[in-house]
């Protein structure tokens, strides 16, 4: 028997700043940026002198969630999907990977189709 173990690490996200307001505050981005390189004039870490001059003049971008397409139908649909998914995986039978293969086509068609909306 074979066991595998799956390892689920949260990766390290880039920070995405807000553009519009670092070029309304160009100069004082500039200034700030030319401070900090000034007192680290031997850093080989820019990447980060930049990070922290823009943590200081601007705010970070929101992440926009558009999940309006996902309702109690979807939920549903994923719950039955996972049942049939359960159910197969314990019994064995054929009929029952069978109905868990429809129920998973029939999920991913309904999501795909509500998601493009």
């Amino acid at each position: 028997m074979r066991i595998v173990a799956k390892t689920h690490r949260k990766l390290k996200r880039k920070k995405k700043w807000n553009s519009e307001e670092i070029t309304s505050k160009a100069e004082e981005y500039k200034k700030e940026l030319e401070k900090t390189l000034r007192t680290r004039e031997e850093s080989r870490n820019i990447e980060e002198d930049i990070t922290r001059a823009a943590e200081k003049i601007t705010s970070q971008k929101k992440k926009d969630k558009n999940n309006e397409w996902f309702d109690a139908e979807c939920e549903e649909l994923i719950r039955k999907n996972k049942e049939a998914r359960l159910k197969s995986k314990r019994t064995k039978l054929e009929s029952n990977r069978v109905n868990y293969t429809e129920s998973r086509k029939l999920t991913t068609k309904i999501l795909r189709r509500k998601k493009s909306e």
